[in-house]
């Protein structure tokens, strides 16, 4: 499911990061014709600077979101492996917790553990971990 959603936002991001681009080259063909329009004296000097610092503005916020968007990206599964690589060997920390951090683990995990005798006869998964870990 986490595979899943992470597929369709990295989608989403293409089509951002793709807007962004356009925007960028847009930006940069606007200040060359806003350059060309100076030199052809139809736009005065206070005007051609307000608006190339308008355009680098607007370009470095660009290359912002560009920026972001692919590390983030990059951070989401580094993420998401780190946490797989935790959760494939989280009984080996159980083992050597404390009782007050078992205890913190199982409330996180389970909403309700029944026990009979010493033994657990039946257990409730708290969300998220709900539909991830029950059998049936």
């Amino acid at each position: 499911m986490i595979e899943e959603e992470l597929d369709i936002q990295a989608a989403v991001m293409l089509k951002q990061l793709a807007a962004q681009e356009r925007r960028k080259k847009n930006l940069i063909n606007e200040r060359t014709k806003l350059l060309e329009a100076h030199y052809a004296d139809a736009v005065p000097l206070d005007l051609l600077k307000s608006e190339q610092q308008r355009i680098a503005d607007e370009i470095q916020k660009a290359d912002e979101l560009i920026e972001a968007s692919g590390v983030r990206h990059e951070k989401v599964l580094a993420n998401l492996q780190r946490a797989i690589a935790q959760a494939e060997r989280w009984h080996l920390g159980y083992r050597i917790a404390g009782p007050d951090v078992r205890r913190e683990l199982n409330q996180s995990v389970f909403t309700q553990i029944l026990v009979s005798h010493d033994r657990p006869t039946n257990s409730e998964f708290a969300e998220p971990f709900k539909p991830c870990l029950a059998t049936k």
